[in-house]
Order: structure tokens, then sequence, then C-alpha cells
């Protein structure tokens, strides 16, 4: 599986330098900072990915612009698309034989569990 980070700012470049610490191979992983020219950007990386290779975008925002134009990119063409995604997600999908859909909906699921509010977990109060 190949994966494409993009996201507004420094998210992409910002969530690869992380997954660095984790694990040194990212052969697989490109990033595609949010430009002015976004949207001729992912055509263009979209129209050389080699279709029999699965791909899966990962975005920072569901409602921003690059999930989008991610959105309207799907409609044309086949891949997986993740908004919203954290670190956690992206480590399992990292070192996960992830083939599927479904496989990437149950690890969707599993990061969501990742997200807690640790003051309500340790039973303390919030001022």
């Amino acid at each position: 599986m190949k994966y494409l980070i993009a996201g507004h700012g420094g998210y992409a470049e910002g969530v690869v330098n992380t997954l660095k610490f984790f694990k040194d191979d990212l052969n697989n992983v490109d990033l595609l900072p949010y430009t002015s020219d976004f949207e001729e950007q992912l055509q263009a990386y979209l129209e050389q990915h080699d279709p029999a290779e699965p791909l899966c975008m990962v975005t920072d925002l569901v409602g921003g612009s690059v999930n989008l134009e991610a959105m309207r990119q799907l409609r044309k063409r086949n891949f997986y698309l993740i908004s919203g995604a954290n670190i956690s997600l992206l480590l399992e999908m990292l070192f996960s034989e992830v083939t599927e859909g479904a496989q990437i909906e149950e690890i969707v699921v599993a990061a969501r569990d990742q997200m807690v509010y640790v003051n309500a977990m340790m039973g303390a109060q919030s001022e």
C-alpha cells in the first residue's frame, strides 16, 4: 500500500517526521502540502500513480480544502481516503499489512479509541 499524506501548513511534513521516529523506512509514504495549486498537484500525483498499487490518502481536516479536493478526485479515481488521522492510526497502518478497505475501517475505529480525555480517565477534575 502506498500512502499520501496531505494537509495544511506543515501538517504533512510534521506527520512524516514523527513517523520517522518510529519507522525508518517510509519509502511507501509521500507527502503533499497544501499550496495554491494543490488541485493540479494532486491530479498530477494521482495520474502518475500506478493503479495496480493500492493508495491510501490521509488528510488533516474533514471539511478542509485538502480533503474536499481529495473527495472530488475520489469520484474519478479509485483510492482510499481517511481524514482527521492521528499518529496512532498512521503507525497502525504502516506496521500492518493493510490491503483492503475493511482493514482500514477497523484501524480507524481503533485509532478513535486512542483519543482520550486523560483527566476524566483518571477521575480528576479540570478547573
